[in-house]
């Protein structure tokens, strides 16, 4: 891993593993923006237990910063804590304009964290930049979310600027104790896209939406429109309210969720 972190700028490395391993931070792939890991990566059906102490540092995962790439048959244990934004349990940071491929992976690890507010941790991905286009297929995700205080976390990514497809795969998770308020099941879309086909959830990861009065009714509304039927939008009705606006406004974009 050491070799690789200081060796990869322009180049594309494969890489096949062929045993268990256990990393530290000193071990983490692609520690510097200008070495982001381009190439083949196969776990060959191995595991990487990454445990990592919080240094105060962004962008903690097992693979940092990732250019055009393919990573398969790999999974991923431990605890990573942090107390700073941007932590994955494969990568942390999808960098601008690449192609990635995250196939048959599986994420088993803790993401920890002790900020209070916005987090933006993804199950498998923190950040996909703009003019990224990232495919997973066949991979899934049965670590925890912990932190009494974060939120605003992705199940699969943390925050997408680009384009996301998602295909038979699978949010297991096996603990969340964070808040849930901005968070979402598969991804939180910044100015990206996603696709989501095949693929299941055995419990949802998002916030419940409390509406008062015509504006947080408008809010609503715009959440089922961005969810599109592919997740649901939990919400309460706080006060009597009186709109001209209606949810569900295409066939596209059908309300799913409970509705108090």
């Amino acid at each position: 891993a050491i070799v690789l972190q200081h060796r990869v700028t322009g180049l594309d490395w494969g890489v096949v593993y062929y045993a268990d391993i256990a990393v530290d931070k000193d071990q983490i792939i692609s520690w510097d923006t200008g070495y982001a890991y381009r190439g083949i990566f196969d776990g060959n059906g191995h595991t990487i237990t990454l445990n990592f102490a919080d240094t105060g540092q962004e962008c903690i995962a097992p693979f940092r910063y990732v250019g055009n790439a393919t990573i398969k048959n790999l999974r991923t244990a431990g605890t990573i804590q942090s107390s700073a934004k941007y932590a994955a349990g494969l990568i942390a940071d999808i960098r601008l304009s690449s192609t990635v491929i995250i196939e048959n992976c599986r994420v088993s690890s803790t993401i920890s964290s002790s900020i209070n507010g916005d987090a933006t941790n993804g199950g498998f991905v923190a950040v996909v930049n703009t003019g990224a286009n990232v495919k997973f297929s066949t991979c899934k995700f049965d670590g925890s979310f912990e932190g009494d205080n974060c939120n605003m976390n992705g199940g699969y990514v943390g925050y997408n600027n680009g384009t996301v497809v998602i295909d038979n795969c699978l949010f297991a998770p096996d603990h969340i104790s964070t808040k849930a308020d901005g968070c979402q099941t598969w991804v939180r879309n910044g100015t990206g896209t996603l696709s989501l086909t095949n693929s299941q959830a055995t419990r949802e990861y998002a916030s419940l939406v409390i509406i008062r009065n015509a504006t947080e009714w408008h809010t609503f509304a715009v959440m089922v429109n961005e969810a599109r039927g592919q997740y649901d939008v939990n919400a309460v009705l706080a006060a009597d309210i009186t709109t001209s606006e209606h949810v569900g406004v295409t066939e596209g974009a059908v309300y799913r969720g409970t509705f108090d």
